[in-house]
């Protein structure tokens, strides 16, 4: 119901002020709460279309860190683009969005998700494994590492990536059945 207020409102805004930016944004972070992965993407490309303009950039000088906001709106689009099982957009935000500099991990790991689903097991490891340089302690990413070594045939470091995993997760029973 949140949700449907906040749509509501948003659109009412953008009937009359269409370049509000931050609307779009917000609009496009709605549908992407509820899983309504094609309904976010426009919004997201129109927010970024709008917010990196000149004017959109004028207008987020003065808030206290922009980049954030546009890193976060292509973090997202690529979130969404891997719902759909689109891995060529999804590895192309993660991409735009790390040109950002903000190392997170989670942008890592969608990157080598994106990059294992299109095969490409070798780049999808080395984002992994830059994943966990960043958060050492995340069982899904060793397990997911573990996959990508596995089909690269690294058996002895798909090893050690499933039992980390499990050492982090003792009841995980997807690591147990490795």
């Amino acid at each position: 119901k949140e949700y449907d207020q906040a749509r509501e409102v948003c659109v009412k805004m953008l009937a009359d002020f269409p370049e509000l930016f931050n609307t779009h944004q917000l609009l496009g972070r709605t549908s992407f709460e509820e899983g309504k992965w094609e309904q976010c993407i426009p919004h997201f490309k129109t927010y970024l279309e709008l917010a990196t303009s000149e004017q959109g950039r004028a207008q987020q000088s003065k808030v206290l860190d922009p980049s954030r906001a546009v890193f976060a709106a292509y973090g997202w689009l690529a979130e969404s683009h891997f719902e759909l099982e689109q891995y060529d957009e999804a590895v192309q935000y993660c991409r735009l969005a790390l040109e950002f500099n903000f190392d997170r991990p989670k942008t890592h790991s969608n990157l080598a998700g994106a990059l294992y689903k299109q095969d490409k097991f070798d780049e999808a490891a080395t984002h992994w494994r830059k994943s966990l340089e960043l958060d050492p302690d995340n069982p899904d990413t060793h397990f997911k590492l573990g996959g990508a070594l596995y089909k690269l045939g690294k058996d002895d470091e798909t090893a050690k990536h499933w039992r980390e995993a499990l050492r982090l997760k003792p009841d995980w029973k997807d690591v147990r059945y490795k």
